[in-house]
């Protein structure tokens, strides 16, 4: 299997991020980037605590990276990579000034999707304005038929604008579909097409 992770985007100073690999999860993986296609590779360790990831059951939380951004160009493009063979496990852009999103809402339920197509996994957050501190059960669904689920627990710094402490992220796995996805709120059962 593949390492999974997630590249969060700039805070503190530092484009943040996590990788594991599910197969050895106590082995710390090493991330590679580079800030130019075809530059040479760079590379840090994930072994930062991270209580999000923790919390989601995988592996022992100890699976984040830093990466100071005073070591970019403020115009460069990173590129991050992990395992054998290396596998893209995300971009950023500090000319972007926040990522491709789309915003839906339904009643006291808010839905941030930072990226798509489906194919490329699907990231973001949720939660519901009027019950911050409990965290969605999202569904993943596909023409009819759950694709995944996860709990909302990752740390995104851009949910704190809705309250809550920030804990309310996601990452789903890539989706074989070009139509009929939504996303399920299974405490609700509130649905959300992303078509």
């Amino acid at each position: 299997m593949a390492h999974i992770g997630h590249v969060d985007g700039l805070s503190r100073g530092q484009v943040r991020g996590w990788a594991i690999d599910p197969e050895a999860p106590g082995d710390r993986a090493v991330v590679h980037f580079e800030t130019a296609r075809g530059g040479k590779l760079r590379r840090v360790l994930a072994d930062r605590y991270r209580a999000d990831v923790h919390k989601q059951g995988i592996g022992d939380g100890y699976c984040g990276f830093a990466v100071p951004a005073k070591h970019f160009d403020p115009s460069a493009r990173v590129r991050f990579f992990c395992g054998h063979p290396l596998r893209e496990l995300g971009r950023f852009s500090f000319r972007a000034a926040a990522p491709k999103a789309a915003t839906f809402k339904t009643g006291s339920l808010v839905l941030r999707i930072d990226r798509r197509p489906a194919a490329a996994g699907l990231t973001g957050w949720a939660l519901n304005r009027q019950d911050l501190e409990h965290r969605r059960r999202l569904l993943l669904c596909a023409n009819g038929h759950i694709v995944a689920t996860q709990t909302a627990t990752l740390f995104r710094e851009d949910s704190l604008s809705e309250g809550g402490d920030g804990l309310h992220g996601f990452s789903l796995p890539p989706v074989d579909a070009s139509s009929g996805l939504a996303i399920v709120d299974a405490s609700t059962g509130t649905a959300i097409d992303l078509d």
